[in-house]
């Protein structure tokens, strides 16, 4: 785990942050285990029946908001960027991460700043990467889209500072849609953004991949394709 003093973040590692989070889920684990009815033994014997139980704990499971943000974070974002890449996030005021222990994820919970505009941030190779989340569960048309971005991205003035506008699409009937990007992207750039931000939008394909679609400003896609248990793999971008 390491502390940008200069933006009060902590960062933590992938592995380090799937351990606590595989930790924080042991007993809904157990619970799915048990209505299996599956034993200790079978499950590590069987390595299909193992990653059918980690593979339900997913974001419906998860608590509250915040826990679901954290999730977005490390099993729908980080796999984009080179192994090796940390996920951080900005701190409350009084928490100092050198006196304060963070190795639990109630504990990370209960550190981050919730009127912070940055939901999360991933260091790379290539520096560190804000993310401002929104979720979005409306009808999936460029038009409609198009009205829900540019509500929030006036919301902040059009000016997001340095945090970059994430968009999950989780709409209550599935991803179908009719969703022009080229042209959601022209509306976009019509909206007259005052910092040098991107506009991302996140879905998953079906169960099958996770697709991240930069819209603004250029549009650029990159879809990855899901493997067994917690892991992802990247088909890059087009």
């Amino acid at each position: 785990m390491d502390y940008i003093r200069k933006l009060h973040m902590v960062c933590l590692g992938r592995v380090e942050f799937e351990l606590m989070f595989k930790k924080a889920k042991e007993e809904e684990l157990l619970q799915m285990r048990l209505a299996k009815g599956y034993s200790v033994e079978e499950i590590q014997a069987d390595s299909a029946k193992m990653h059918e139980i980690v593979d339900s704990v997913n974001v419906e499971m998860l608590k509250d908001k915040d826990e679901t943000e954290l999730f977005i974070a490390l099993f729908c974002h980080l796999g984009a960027y080179p192994d090796g890449s940390d996920v951080c996030f900005v701190l409350k005021d009084d928490i100092d991460p050198r006196k304060n222990e963070i190795s639990t994820l109630d504990e990370l919970k209960n550190s981050i700043k919730e009127s912070s505009p940055t939901d999360f941030a991933i260091m790379s190779d290539d520096g560190l990467r804000q993310f401002q989340l929104k979720r979005y569960r409306g009808n999936l048309t460029t038009d409609d889209l198009f009205i829900f971005i540019e509500k929030k991205i006036n919301h902040y003035g059009k000016d997001l500072g340095s945090s970059n506008l994430l968009v999950l699409l989780q709409p209550e009937d599935g991803i179908e849609g009719d969703i022009d990007w080229d042209e959601l992207n022209v509306k976009i750039k019509e909206i007259g953004i005052k910092s040098d931000i991107e506009v991302v939008i996140s879905f998953n394909e079906e169960n099958e991949h996770d697709v991240i679609i930069s819209v603004y400003p250029e549009v650029v896609a990159n879809r990855r394709k899901r493997t067994k248990g917690f892991a992802w793999h990247s088909e890059g971008r087009e």
